[in-house]
């Protein structure tokens, strides 16, 4: 959806966002969650449910007419990137922008809100 993605990313609350990910290698999946802040929107850490792994995560533009986002996330040392179009977002009636995103064995799901 064109206007779910852009809209989040050029309407960026004072209070940040909340965030919630799924993230999967292979048939390993956990879930991860944290706040983005809204002076900082293109790099943000997620932490585990359990407090122990952090996910660092960067956002660049690659193609703002589309719009589309790169997603880069570091996966034990290694940078996985997804590509993600507006075809991978959605926005749930509760406010939530959702986006899935796949890159070969590595599967995400992130779940966004704005405070």
């Amino acid at each position: 959806m064109l206007d779910d993605l852009w809209n989040f990313l050029v309407d960026v609350p004072g209070e940040g966002y909340i965030i919630e990910s799924f993230y999967c290698v292979g048939d390993e999946c956990n879930v991860y969650k944290g706040n983005i802040d809204s002076s900082a929107i293109w790099k943000f850490d997620l932490i585990s449910s359990d407090g122990s792994i952090v996910k660092e995560f960067e956002a660049n533009i690659i193609n703002y007419l589309e719009p589309r986002i790169c997603l880069s996330v570091d996966s034990s040392g290694k940078k996985v990137n997804f590509d993600i179009s507006p075809k991978d977002c959605n926005l749930t009636e509760d406010g939530f922008l959702c986006i899935d995103g796949n890159n070969q064995d590595h599967k995400l799901k992130l779940m966004i809100k704005k405070y």
